[in-house]
């Protein structure tokens, strides 16, 4: 018996060294093409002891250096092929998050804008009847405060004036964050 396992260990190292023969023969050549492939180096590299791995599984199968060199190519290129297509999907995934992000974002303050803008005009509905006219007139409509005077037939001093208690009013009723949102109107 100890004689046997004398044998399979000479055979084991064997196998072994010649291995480690072939890596060393074969692993640079397959990196460098790996690399031209996927533009990563340090990935060539993964994926060529990758495949190594496999085909220390598979050495037996071989039966001629051409073959297994072969295999190794073929090997490598499939990996690299699926590098290559992982890292696309990876690509394509970051960009529609991306995406999905901006138009989330968008969503979000396009209702935080409706909303504030909702209190904004519930708030200039609640002026007295003088001042809404006056400050609709004057911000929403944008007119001159001549040209509110001229329409309401009213003084100039009037139009300011209530433009003035207008956004004092609106000062009072509305958050302090909204109350920014007038200045969309000014």
């Amino acid at each position: 018996m100890h004689g046997l396992e004398m044998k399979t260990g000479m055979v084991l190292n064997k196998r072994l060294s010649s291995f480690e023969v072939f890596f060393k023969e074969h692993y640079r050549p397959l990196v460098y093409f790996a690399g031209k492939m996927i533009k990563d180096v340090d990935a060539a590299e993964d994926l060529v002891q990758d495949v190594f791995i496999r085909f220390l599984g598979r050495q037996s199968d071989f039966d001629k250096e051409i073959s297994a060199r072969s295999f190794l190519y073929i090997a490598v290129r499939n990996a690299s092929l699926n590098y290559l297509r992982q890292a696309q999907n990876h690509k394509r995934i970051l960009a529609a998050n991306a995406i999905k992000e901006a138009e989330e974002s968008f969503a979000l303050q396009t209702i935080i804008k409706s909303e504030a803008l909702n209190e904004v005009y519930k708030a200039i509905n609640e002026l007295p009847e003088g001042c809404r006219k006056i400050f609709r007139l004057g911000y929403l409509d944008g007119l001159s405060n001549q040209e509110i005077a001229a329409h309401l037939s009213v003084s100039i001093n009037t139009v300011k004036t209530q433009k003035a208690r207008a956004l004092q009013l609106l000062r009072l009723k509305i958050r302090p964050g909204f109350f920014s949102l007038l200045t969309l109107f000014a």
